[in-house]
């Protein structure tokens, strides 16, 4: 492949400055859990205050199972709007919600539940036990999770998080023919979007901040929510999410939060 020419070079350098975002990025197992409060988990939620200590429901009576729990604190990487919550706790029913056009709300079919440092709470051992006469396995396998910060993560196409005047930008650049000149470019003078932007600098499993990993053409979060995590399928913890898709979590200024999960 022939070397970028030195105005591709410069426009792929400008165009990552303006889509990078930070994340905390974490991996599923691998080192022993240490017993601490601080620890983050999948499949399993150990903490909550008092009057919750009992299996969790929805709004409808659904019962919901511990998906995830994070101790934000020690994160190097959260959204801003999460930085006053110390832990955060996520419950997931056996069947996912529908969402799709109209994005899931907190409490239907899942729920998250925000703590502070000042909240006081206890140890409660959520755990789960799956109705009828086959178990149907939805619920992660408990791991710890290790986490790492990475200072790049760039959107998907189509939908992922390009502004719509960069998208505009980065089309005229990947075209392969210069109508001013009545001829077709040279590699060197067309912009490849995923392997000159993106490369491996896109995170797909779990992870805060950063760009939602839409596996179909992306949406537009509803009443001003903003993408702030995601739980995506683990083989690890034998998670899947219909069909190694991820579940895309967004949140506005007053709390309240959306689901979004798309799919191969």
């Amino acid at each position: 492949m022939s070397e970028k020419s030195d105005f591709i070079q410069a426009k792929i350098i400008e165009i990552q400055n303006k889509l990078a975002k930070p994340i905390t990025a974490f991996q599923t197992g691998g080192f022993k859990p240490t017993g601490e409060k601080t620890e983050n988990w999948i499949g399993r939620v150990f903490l909550c205050k008092a009057d919750e200590a009992k299996p969790v429901t929805d709004n409808n009576g659904n019962r919901l199972y511990p998906l995830a729990q994070f101790y934000l604190p020690n994160l190097p990487f959260v959204p801003d709007e999460l930085k006053h919550i110390a832990w955060l706790t996520v419950f997931m029913g056996e069947e996912f919600p529908e969402v799709y056009e109209n994005q899931g709300t907190n409490g239907n079919g899942w729920l998250i539940r925000e703590y502070t440092a000042n909240d006081e709470l206890v140890e409660y051992e959520y755990e789960y036990e799956y109705e009828g006469e086959y178990e149907q396995k939805g619920m992660p396998t408990p791991f710890p999770l290790s986490f790492s910060f990475k200072e790049q993560d760039f959107p998907l196409w189509d939908g992922g998080g390009v502004p719509s005047d960069l998208e505009d930008e980065i089309c005229e650049l990947a075209e392969d023919y210069d109508e001013e000149r009545d001829e077709e470019k040279d590699d060197c003078d067309i912009l490849d979007y995923y392997e000159d932007i993106v490369g491996d600098n896109h995170c797909y499993h779990h992870k805060f901040g950063g760009y939602p990993s839409f596996c179909q053409s992306g949406v537009e979060f509803e009443n001003d929510c903003k993408f702030m995590f995601q739980i995506s399928s683990d083989d690890k913890a034998e998670f899947n999410v219909v069909d190694s898709g991820s579940l895309m979590f967004a949140r506005n200024d007053k709390g309240d939060w959306v689901l979004y999960y798309d799919f191969y």
